[in-house]
């Protein structure tokens, strides 16, 4: 069986930032807490383009 390597992609939800917007109204008024950690990727910004490898969240 060969040894493949997954190949790691910007998480689309977030666009590869990590974090997505909780609060519009408080996101617009410049607060902090406006942001939460984006659930599709565990706040890591990346995921793995191949289904067998969904799992993986970061590069090694």
């Amino acid at each position: 069986m060969a040894n493949r390597t997954a190949k790691i992609l910007d998480c689309e939800t977030c666009s590869g930032t990590g974090e997505v917007i909780a609060d519009w109204e408080k996101y617009l008024e410049q607060h902090e807490d406006a942001l939460a950690e984006c659930d599709d990727c565990d706040g890591k910004g990346t995921r793995s383009a191949d289904p067998e490898h969904a799992h993986i969240r970061e590069a090694s």
